[in-house]
Parts: structure tokens; sequence; C-alpha cells
């Protein structure tokens, strides 16, 4: 039953290994027939090579272009190396009639050439990251073709075509398992993460319609712990089907598919989409904290009571008695004092949830229905599929009206505000919190409705009933952009790469962001302090002159006044983005090539390839020294086994590559032995079929290990192990033994892993933990400051200034760049914990998981303050918020420090000071001030207008800048939340702290 069920689950992964292994196979055989194996090339088993790297795992038109890239990374360096060879045996012709040249030119010639094919195809292969893969088939040419034959006097062009033209026949194999069996293209897999977005979307939904939000009259919120456990569960899901659907997507966009729709057409369907998950996140963040303070609020009553009693020495024994064990992790958080009530009122807050619940749960309800039925409509169409049907629910409601339950659920901002406004109260954190929670689904719903006109109008582009050539569809963009685009199909790539190749896109941001401002300091370095002052000076002077002449004409107008105003906004602006002087370029042309010489060499890729040439030019150096008989380790006896093992280990950090260099040695002996049974049950030639059965039968664990496991490399490298000890043992060209083969793959991996480990250091090391504490720094900096930048946008009255668009611009641009800093720091907080720590005790990786998750609430909270900001009208910025500006100033200051902070504790793992800078009074200081503020200007906002019109705009007026100010408070809880962890991590001083109480 066990068995079935796995077949059963993982239907899909079981399809790709049946291809995988199908295509493995047959190669296999191919070179076990003589007279296949006499045109197989050198060495042979470069064939079955050939259906390991362009495995029929992935799609066809990815597999298809990823031939194309490798045959051309392997033509240009067997173009090269044929001219080196070519020169070596000109070389070694020249000497015989000359004896005075040096005796082993060509094999310093050799070891350039080597070098810098090498170093070429190692930079080329990050720098452009589409080529990651395809590069290693790539290093195989100067591997076989510059180690061997290089002192001999006629030039064989067989040595490099040996090994080009076999590993494109396995590629060949793969691809025509891959087209026979069960194919697939990018348009499949993108049209499944559509469906299995909306899948997870509907998920979240029903969870909180049916568990969280109760029906009956015990309470509005469930008191289950584990409830909110589930919740962030979901959405975490939800989140990952929404990444994985972006990459499909992109990855469709850059290859050859067959659809019936084009990839441009899904454009907006993604976008309302992601921007549905987002609504959907800060709704799930609003109510995991709602059952969060009710939880904490019911516990802290029951242990105050306890309390009133005299039990204060039973109060956990009683607790746990009288109290569901759920409850536990909110008990002790409360007795240690780790609370998000934080001393702030939330008493009425079960009240206010009550208010909405119904009409919550019926636009839910609602919305769940709209998802159903877009999903039809698009499966039907085919437009978008699922995997699982897990079948819809019938409803009670015949016919959806998503435009008219919107407009009923708006109303409930329109009753909460009356019943707030009766009430006379000031508002408060839980007000907030509740307007938040109205805030996301009204602007859920608003996207809902324009995912259903998107969705219409992708349907009206299906190219169903037409002819098969309008369904296929080639990429459409520039080649240079296609190849710095990664691709999403490469089975087995390690997480380190993708890590690298992430940090590689920031780097690439960061080094144009200071080419630009260099570029702008350039241009302004002429100019003198004076000058600048004075035609600063002189523009001023030649407003007022225009303005003053308009005036004595009689023809001034407010049209003409604000334009001269933005113009001189504009300028000013302009004047004020400067370079700073640190980064101030030189003045000289040798300053600046310095300069570019100095940024090549940190440049990642650049310190990848040398680090990668210097550890190959070691374990090749035996193939070029000057001695007698050395050169036959590659020539007889397989050398270029240690240039394949360490071309396969070398990763991104150094505790990645040392996991990796261990899991080489365990998946070379596992193929090796495999290899080794294989040839011992058929006695070498006699029974060739049972090496064919045999080889079926080991390497369906293996592709198993390769395409559904956690140690892809295991799989990949017993299976490339397998192959070549097989291949090696029945051809025996040099009459070793059955068991040579094996103990010298197993020994050339080990001594190429300690190589590599050594080199890698000693240059440039990149440690996993040490890059996840400075990139966290960073970022925590950088959140700061972005928070800084959004919080200005208040502070400013107009919306339609130029210094207002430029930094609403610029601070969508930073919020984007923190989302992809913060997807590095999260890999490589998963390489950090597998990563070796011998001199200290376990890495708090816990600790560092809870900050990441406390960033990426701050981030969306930022961007909730980003895109609330935006909505509140310039009359309601005028009279209520930038008479505020000082008191905001504070709070924003206040949250960079604390952030600063956290940051420089991180990175020079310092202790954190006795008091950290406090946001929270600032906040409740501008809080105040602001609330006191509205209700003195409120009858005032209520004019010149109908009372039914001015109520609604009234109400929505209240949600923008209520939920605008919960963004705020959210800030500040989680920041106050990770300073907390920070303080456990890095400690903190406590010698003053019990005064400052």
């Amino acid at each position: 039953m066990r068995l079935a069920s796995l077949f059963k689950d993982k239907g899909d992964l079981w399809k790709k290994i049946f291809k995988c292994a199908v295509a493995y196979e047959i190669a296999t055989i191919l070179i076990l027939i003589p007279s296949v194996l006499k045109v197989a090339g050198s060495p042979p088993y470069l064939v079955p090579l050939g259906t390991i790297f362009f495995n029929a795992s992935g799609t066809a038109g990815n597999q298809i272009i990823g031939m194309l890239l490798n045959t051309l990374m392997m033509l240009i360096p067997a173009i090269w190396c044929g001219i080196v060879s070519f020169l070596c045996a000109v070389y070694n012709r020249s000497r015989e009639t000359n004896p005075a040249l040096y005796s082993n030119g060509a094999g310093a010639i050799a070891s350039i050439g080597f070098s810098i094919c090498v170093l070429t195809i190692a930079y080329v292969r990050l720098k452009y990251p589409r080529l990651y893969i395809p590069a290693l088939q790539g290093f195989t040419i100067p591997f076989f073709a510059l180690t061997k034959g290089i002192y001999g006097t006629h030039f064989d062009v067989m040595i490099i075509l040996g090994s080009f033209y076999p590993v494109l026949w396995g590629g060949l194999i793969a691809l025509m398992c891959n087209l026979l069996f069960w194919p697939e293209t990018a348009a499949k897999t993108a049209e499944q993460a559509f469906g299995s977005s909306i899948e997870s979307m509907k998920d979240v939904l029903s969870f909180v319609h049916e568990e969280l939000l109760k029906n009956d009259n015990s309470g509005v919120i469930t008191n289950d712990v584990t409830a909110s456990t589930k919740l962030q569960t979901l959405t975490s899901k939800l989140q990952k089907d929404i990444g994985n659907m972006k990459s499909a997507r992109k990855e469709a966009k850059y290859e050859l598919i067959v659809s019936y729709y084009t990839p441009k057409s899904y454009k907006p369907l993604l976008h309302s989409i992601s921007s549905l998950a987002e609504n959907l996140f800060g709704f799930s963040l609003a109510i995991k904290r709602e059952v969060r303070i009710m939880l904490e609020k019911k516990v802290k009553a029951h242990l105050d009571k306890l309390k009133n009693q005299q039990m204060d020495t039973v109060i956990t024994a009683s607790g746990r008695q009288t109290m569901s064990p759920l409850l536990t992790e909110v008990q002790s958080s409360i007795l240690s004092g780790d609370t998000l009530l934080g001393g702030r009122e939330y008493k009425n807050i079960d009240r206010l949830q009550s208010s909405i619940q119904p009409s919550l749960k019926r636009f839910i309800s609602t919305c769940i229905l709209t998802l159903d039925q877009i999903e039809k409509d698009l499966i039907a169409h085919k437009a978008i599929s699922i995997k699982h049907d897990k079948g819809s629910k019938t409803h009670s409601i015949s016919k959806i009206n998503l435009v008219s339950a919107l407009e009923e659920f708006k109303e409930t901002e329109t009753t909460f505000q009356d019943e707030y406004d009766r009430a006379g109260h000031l508002p408060s954190e839980e007000h907030f919190l509740i307007f938040t929670v109205i805030f996301t689904m009204v602007q859920f719903g608003q996207e809902l409705i324009r995912l259903q006109t998107h969705a219409e109008e992708l349907i009206k582009c299906s190219t169903e009933g037409e002819s098969w050539i309008k369904r296929i569809h080639l990429p459409r963009v520039e080649f240079k952009n296609w190849l710095s685009k990664t691709s999403y199909q490469n089975e087995g790539q390690a997480l380190s790469e993708n890590v690298f190749l992430d940090s590689r896109k920031l780097e690439i941001m960061k080094t144009r962001t200071v080419q630009t401002n260099a570029a702008q300091m350039e241009e302004k370095a002429e100019e003198d302090n004076d000058e600048s002052f004075n035609r600063e000076r002189r523009r001023v002077s030649e407003l007022v002159t225009r303005i003053e002449s308009r005036t004595d004409e009689s023809i001034v107008d407010q049209n003409i006044m604000q334009e001269e105003h933005e113009k001189l906004d504009k300028e000013e602006y302009e004047e004020q983005e400067s370079v700073p002087l640190h980064q101030a370029p030189g003045k000289h042309i040798w300053n600046r090539k310095l300069y570019s010489l100095n940024k090549w060499f940190q440049y990642a890729p650049t310190r990848y390839a040398i680090k990668f040439t210097i550890t190959m030019q070691l374990l090749a150096l035996m193939a070029f020294l000057p001695f007698h008989g050395i050169s036959d380790i590659y020539n007889n006896n397989h050398g270029q086994w240690a240039l394949l093992s360490a071309m396969v280990v070398i990763n991104y950090t150094v505790g990645s590559t040392t996991i990796q260099c261990f899991y080489r040695i365990i998946s070379t002996i596992i193929g090796a032995v495999c290899g080794y049974l294989c040839l011992l049950a058929a006695n070498r030639r006699e029974n060739p079929y049972v090496i064919g059965v045999l080889v079926l039968v080991f390497q369906v664990p293996m592709w198993y290990l390769l395409l559904g496991s956690k140690f892809p490399r295991i799989g990949f490298i017993s299976l490339l192990t397998m192959s070549v000890i097989v291949s090696t043992g029945y051809i025996s060209p040099a009459d070793e033994s059955i068991f040579y083969p094996v103990w010298i793959r197993t020994v050339t991996a080990i001594l190429a892993t300690i190589v590599v480990m050594l080199v890698d250091q000693l240059i440039w090391p990149v440690w996993a933990r040490k890059r996840l504490r400075t990139d966290l720094a960073d970022l925590l900096i950088t959140t700061g400051i972005q928070y800084a930048r959004v919080v200005s946008l208040m502070c400013q009255e107009s919306t339609k200034t130029y210094r207002y668009q430029m930094t609403f611009e610029e601070s969508k641009i930073h919020q984007k760049k923190l989302n992809r800093q913060l997807n590095v720091v999260q890999e490589m907080w998963v390489l950090a914990k597998d990563e070796p720590r011998l001199t200290k005790g376990p890495f708090p990786i816990k600790e560092y998981q809870d900050i990441l998750e406390h960033e990426r609430n701050i981030l969306h909270w930022i961007q909730h303050i980003l895109a609330t900001q935006a909505m509140i009208s310039e009359r309601i910025r005028k009279t209520i918020m930038t008479p505020m500006n000082a008191y905001r100033k504070e709070m924003s200051g206040a949250v960079h420090l604390y952030l600063f902070t956290l940051a420089c504790s991180l990175r020079t793992k310092s202790s954190l000071p006795a008091t950290l800078p406090s946001a929270e009074l600032a906040r409740r200081m501008l809080q105040t001030k602001q609330t006191a503020l509205w209700k003195q200007n409120h009858d005032e906002l209520l004019k010149q207008s109908a009372r039914a019109i001015a109520d609604q705009q009234h109400a929505e007026h209240q949600l923008f800048w209520h939920t605008y100010a919960a963004g705020c408070t959210e800030v500040v809880v989680e920041q106050e939340s990770m300073g907390e962890l920070v303080a456990r991590l890095m400690g903190q001083c406590k010698g003053g702290i019990r005064d400052w109480q």
C-alpha cells in the first residue's frame, strides 16, 4: 500500500525517472556494442554522460536550448584547444631540427592555453547564468584535449573531436525520450504553476472562513494557537507557489514553447495574482496578530486570577492543568515578558472584530466562489491546469456578483466609522488593526475584479481551433538579456549556485548605481562651489524677475506659478542628488583604470574563475611538468578524473564546497561499487546483457536521488561514476583489472577534493555563516533607510510634485531590491544550516530564521505604508498629516536608529547596549497628536458636499490613514521582537538595565 501511495503521490516524478532511465539505458547498451564502440569517441562513456547532463526531466524546449548552448560552449573551446595542440605539434617538430630549443616548450604552451581556456569558461559561466550548466561540458574539452598528446609531432584532430560529438549523441538520445514519453513544455509548467497559485489562495481563504472566523457566540476568532501556525504554513505555501509561478512564467518567456496562449498574454494575469497574494499576506498577518492578542489576553487574565488567589507557587502547574496544552507557548511567552501586547491596550478588539465579522465572512465566501469560477473558466479554455483536482464545494449562492459584494462589504467602513464616531474614542492600535483587515480585503476584492477582467481578456487570445503553427511561440528577447537570465529547469543545481547567481544580480545593480552616481559626480566635479552658489542665486533672481514682470502686466496665473515652483523643485532635487565624497572618482585616467581593475577583481565571477583556474592548474600540473614519465598519469592512468571530480564540487561558499566534497566521495564510492558489481557479474565482456540489466536496476534509485531528494549531487555523481567504471572496465585498453578503475577513481576523487578545499580556504574564502550575518546586517540598514524614504513621502502635501514622484519611484525600485536581498539572505540561511561548525556550539539557526521572518514582515508593512500613503487625499495631507512632520521625523529617525543598532551588533558581533532607541514612544506621541488633530478638524472635512457622499469619503479617508498608522505600529512591533532575538544572539549589556527601569 505504501509503495502504491508513493507512486500515486509522485506520479510526475516517476514519469521523469522513467524517461531519464530509458535514455541512460539506451546509451549504456550502445557503447556495449563493439561496432558502435569503435565510433563512440574517446572516452566513449561521454555518450551516457550526455544523457545525464541533458536529462529528460525538464521541458523539451529547455533541453533543445541547452543542447544548442552546450554545442556553443564546446565548439569554442574545441577550436582554441585545436590551435594550442597544433602549436604544440609544430614546436615538437621544430625541436627535432633545433635541439637548442627548450625541452618542455610544448608543456608550457599547453599549460598557458589550458589556463586561458579554463579561466574564460569559468568567468563566462557565472557572468551569464544560462551558461552555468552548458559550461560544464565546455570544461571537458581542455581537460581531455590539452592533457594528453601534447608531446607528439603530429596533430591529431580526433583527440579534440573525440571529446566533442559523444556528448551530443547522448543529448539526442535524451531528447528523443523526452519527446516520446510524456513530453512537457515550459507552457505546461507555467499553466500548472498558475493553477497551484489559485488553489493555494483558495486554501488560505477557506481556512480563514471555516476555521478562524467562528459562527457561534463563544468568540469571534478561534483561541487555538495551532490555527495561527497552520495559517502561517498555508501563507508560506502560497508565497512559494507565487515564486514558482513567476519562475515558470519567465522560463516560458525565454524558451521555445507550444501553447494556446503567448507568454506575453499571461503578464496581466501574473500581476493580478501576485497582487492578490500580497494583499492576502497582509490580511493573514493582521488576522494572526488578532489571534495572538486574544490568546495573550486570555492567558494573562488567567494568570492574574491565579495571582490574586495567592497561588504564586503553582502558577505554572495550575495553568497547565486548567488550560489547553496548545496555549503553553503563549503562556511561556507572557511569563518571560515576550508579548505582542507590549503595554498596548486592546480592550475592545473582540467587540470591534465582531462588528465586521458577519460581512467579512460573507465577502470571503464570495471571493472563494469567484476564484472557483475564474479557475474553472481558465481550465475549460486550457489557459491553466491543476495537478490534483480537489473538487469544488457546493455553495448556496447560485449567482456570483463580486462587484455588489464588494460594495456591500465597503459599507462596513461607514458602519464601523459611525460606531467609532458615536463612541467618541480616539483611535488606538486595535482600530488600526481592524481597519487593516478591512483595507486588505477591499484591496483584495478590487484586484479580484481586475483578475476576472484579465482572465476574460486572456481567453479571447486563445488560438484553439487554429493551425498548430500559431501555437509555436519563440522567445522575443535580446540574446544578451536572455543569457543573463538563469534557467529554472536545471535539475541537481546546488543551492549555493542559486545564491551566487542571485547575489551576482545584486552586485550588478549596485555597480550600475555606483557608475551612475560616479558619472553624475564627474560631470559636476569641474564646477566650483562658488559657481554653484552663484548659479543658484541667478536662477532664483531670474524666477523673481519673471514673476514681477508678469505681475506688472497683470497676467499672473496660478498655473504658471505652479510650473515655476515645480521647475525650481526639480532643479533643487537634482542638485541634492550628488555622489558622496567617499565614492568620488579620480581626476586622472590612471585612477579610473585602476578603479575599474580593482572592481573587476572584486567581481564575484572573476574571483570564482581565478579560484577555479588555480585549482584545475594544480591538478593538471603533472601533465605539463618537464619530468620523464610523469605525464603518463594523464595519458594512460585516468588523470583527467581528478579534473572532473574538482569540476563538480567547487561551490560559492567554503561550507557548501566541503559538503559537496563529502557527497562527491560518498557518491563516487556508491557509483564505483555498482559499476564494479556490473562488470563482475558479467565477467567483463562475456555477458554484456547482464551489464545492461544491472545498470537498469542500479540507476533507478540514483535518478530518484537526483530528481526527488534533498541530495541531488549524490545521485548525479553516482550515475556519472557508474557509467565511467562500466565503460572503462568493459573496454580495458590497458589490460587493467576490474577493480583497478574502482580504487583509482575513488583515490583521485579524494585527492581532488582535498586540493579544492585547500584552495577554497586560502583564496577569497566565503563562509555562509559570515555572509548570513553580514548580509542580514546590510539588509537591516537598508531597510531602515527605505522606511525613512517611504515615511518622508507622507511629509509632502502634494503628490504631484517632482520631488514626490521621484521619491515614490525610487521607493518602489528599492523595495524590489530589498525583497531580492531578503531572498539571497534566506538561501544563505539554508546553506548556513548545514555548514560544519567545529570550534563552537551549534549554530543558532532558529534565531536567525525568526529574525528573517520579522524582516519579511517589516518589508511587507513598509510596502503597505508605501501603497496606503498614496491613497490619502491632498486635503487630508494638508490638514492632518503634514502638521505632524516634526513628530514623524522623530519616529522615522528612531526606527532607523533601532535597526542600525541591531545591524551594527550583528556585523561586529558586539553586545547590544543596555537601552535601545525607543521608536514606540515617538510613534505614540505622533499618533496622539494626529488623532487629536483629526477630531479637531472632523466637521470641517465634511463640509462642501452632500452628507451621504461625505460619509463615504470620510470613511475611506479614515480607512486609508488608519491602516497607514497600522503599518507604522506593526513595523515597531516587529523590530522590537527582532531586537530581543539579536540580544539573544549577541548579548546585551545588563549592568544598567535595572537602573533604567
